[in-house]
């Protein structure tokens, strides 16, 4: 039986003689890229070619021992082969595909006992790649349907051991909650009081001329900042899938090849330079060709009838379950604009309090929605600040200017709807 990567040169460049064509789908710095590729034999796959070494092959072995926990792993692309291109060399790990012979456990098998006896690459590795599952092309607007659907996925992979899952030091893409909280109290002052007056300010922000901070009302700011010292959030850590923005789930109505990417810590549009400020939801691992529209009217009608798909686990890490909720349901991201009206944010909020782990979150429900609303409004604060440098940064980012405003204003949402929570 023929190599099933054998459109892979041993230097982890693509064999054009091998595929019927190929569709770049992301560029990034160092030659990172993703691509769909097109083979001989009719199907389709994403391939992720970096120079991440390490991330490369930390994403090839958690992956594997995640999707294997997965109830329902079908929810996630299959990781069909991984290897590294060192000098004339590569290592490849067994194709999953049904015409292989090798079922997708056993694949992910290989994969495990290949990466974890394998030491991390030298400096004379030149790249590695891995080959995905095409899954098809995902329709990333708001639906509470799917959404739902996600929330009941979430509750279990955050109940999910992970003592023997050997994560190793990962971290998320933005600082941890107690980070944010001490940048946020060190830059505006621990014993800030801001300038309003009213010793009622319940309904101080709804007036015009109350100063601005971040361009949200002060009084729900000065608010979040008095929660943030008297009553913090218990973090209890568990699995997360570390980078769950809308780019990162969706529906498909079928498999194929469609429009569908792979998360790439660096991953830019292509010909976009890398982002000038710190505003890291750049990682996409989505063709932004899909269904990106700034109609919001036609967000919230979109249907779920398609299959749940969940990408980007390449930055799975232990953290708090308000980590993935806030990223599922209240971060804003500058390609997939969308709306959640407060009754089902509070409806799938109820959903996930309903199903998780005795334990990780508060045992009353009212309790849950103060800290997680708590939780997001500061992580939506300390993002309104990003997006306000990368908007004053000079041109040549990833995100047009319009994107980053309607990212702005989505996030100055969230925040008060979460501060008027707290």
């Amino acid at each position: 039986m023929p190599n099933k990567t054998d459109y892979i040169a041993a230097d982890g460049t693509v064999r054009d003689d091998r595929i019927a064509r190929r569709e770049l789908l992301y560029s990034g710095p160092k030659g990172s890229t993703v691509e769909r590729l097109y083979l001989m034999s009719g199907g389709s796959v994403v391939l992720k070619t970096t120079a991440g070494i390490a991330q490369a092959a930390r994403e090839a072995k958690v992956y594997g021992k995640v999707v294997a926990a997965l109830a329902a792993p079908s929810i996630c692309p299959q990781l069909l082969a991984y290897g590294e291109a060192i000098a004339d060399e590569s290592a490849s790990l067994p194709d999953s595909s049904p015409e292989s012979g090798l079922g997708p456990e056993a694949a992910i098998g290989a994969v495990l006992e290949l990466t974890s006896n394998a030491a991390l690459p030298c400096e004379d590795t030149q790249r590695a790649w891995l080959v995905y599952e095409d899954v098809g092309e995902l329709d990333h607007r708001f639906s509470e349907g799917a959404a739902l659907e996600l929330i009941g996925h979430m509750a279990r992979w955050h109940a999910l051991p992970t003592g023997a899952m050997a994560l190793g030091p990962e971290r998320g893409q933005k600082p941890d909650y107690v980070e944010m909280a001490a940048d946020l109290l060190t830059e505006l002052g621990w014993d800030w009081r801001g300038s309003v007056t009213s010793a009622d300010t319940g309904n101080a922000h709804e007036a015009s001329e109350e100063p601005l901070v971040f361009g949200v009302a002060e009084s729900l700011v000065l608010r979040v900042c008095n929660a943030m010292k008297q009553a913090p959030p218990v973090i209890v850590y568990a699995l997360c899938h570390g980078n769950l923005h809308a780019g990162n789930y969706g529906t498909a109505d079928r498999r194929g090849t469609c429009s569908y990417g792979v998360d790439v810590s660096t991953a830019l549009p292509v010909n976009a330079a890398p982002p000038a400020g710190s505003n890291a939801i750049s990682p996409v691992s989505h063709n932004a060709k899909t269904q990106a529209t700034s109609d919001n009217a036609s967000l919230s009608a979109a249907g779920a009838s398609g299959k749940l798909r969940v990408l980007g686990w390449g930055h799975v890490h232990r953290n708090s379950p308000y980590w993935d909720l806030h990223h599922a349901i209240d971060m804003a991201h500058p390609l997939f604009p969308r709306q959640v009206d407060d009754a089902a944010w509070e409806r799938l909020l109820t959903a996930y309090w309903e199903q998780a782990a005795e334990g990780l979150v508060p045992k009353k429900l009212e309790a849950f929605l103060r800290e997680y609303s708590l939780f997001s409004a500061v992580f939506s604060l300390w993002m309104l600040r990003l997006i306000e440098q990368d908007l004053a940064a000079s041109e040549g980012g990833p995100w047009t200017k319009e994107q980053l405003l309607r990212q702005r204003e989505e996030t100055r949402e969230a925040f008060r709807r979460c501060a008027g929570r707290v």
